[in-house]
């Protein structure tokens, strides 16, 4: 495990739990990784308490699974899983686009229309971590917008499993490009108000991502998905 600067603060659990997420999220920490408890403690400056209760909540996310009298492990997903989970995803974005709230469009207008700019701006530029946090950005935008909070908590606990795989599909520049390309005619149409054409292209958009990923677990003969 990296190097983590030490923690000052009152909500010492909630922290250990971002950066653990995070962590899994970016792909610092593997499928099948051990978690120690007195190892992330040592390492942030804490007692072991918040620790273990950081863990649970990522055992309750699914993120990391608890095997008896070994302890805690990411968790290793299955093809059927991943293919769930993206599917889950893929229902929650559609819904999210077919009822946006037109007050919450004003009110992120701006935030859409830079998004947008630094798309057509960077485009050839952006790299890997780069597009990773402008593809988190965008998608996150599009459940923002319908006010949903138990569809936002929801799709927030997704994201975590949607992260061991998605940086594998992101690997080929052409797929970058492609994608890229995709968010910014989202988020053109969003800002024209145009929000049956935001949809058509989304689901070409994550049909494509679905397709690739695919491609990808087909190439796992054991079932297991690894990063």
């Amino acid at each position: 495990m990296m190097k983590i600067r030490q923690i000052h603060t009152k909500t010492i659990k909630d922290q250990i739990y971002q950066i653990l997420r995070q962590q899994i999220m970016d792909g610092t920490l593997h499928p099948g990784d051990r978690i120690v408890e007195q190892d992330v403690a040592d390492q942030l400056g804490v007692s072991r308490s918040p620790v273990r209760e950081a863990i649970k909540q990522l055992i309750g996310d699914g993120l990391l699974c608890n095997i008896p009298n070994r302890g805690a492990f990411v968790k290793k997903l299955t093809a059927k899983e991943v293919q769930d989970t993206y599917d889950m995803r893929i229902l929650l974005e559609e819904y999210a686009l077919m009822h946006i709230d037109p007050k919450l469009r004003e009110k992120n207008r701006k935030q859409l229309q830079k998004m947008k700019d630094r798309i057509d701006r960077e485009i050839e530029n952006l790299s890997v971590q780069e597009y990773e946090t402008m593809d988190q950005d965008v998608h996150v935008m599009i459940i923002r917008l319908c006010g949903n909070q138990v569809i936002a908590d929801t799709y927030d606990m997704l994201w975590g499993k949607i992260a061991f795989f998605r940086s594998i599909s992101l690997m080929s520049k052409e797929r970058q490009l492609s994608s890229l390309q995709g968010h910014a005619m989202i988020l053109a149409s969003l800002l024209e108000g145009d929000d049956q054409k935001a949809y058509e292209t989304l689901r070409i958009h994550l049909e494509d991502a679905q397709a690739m990923i695919q491609d990808i677990l087909r190439n796992y003969a054991s079932g297991k998905f690894w990063i």
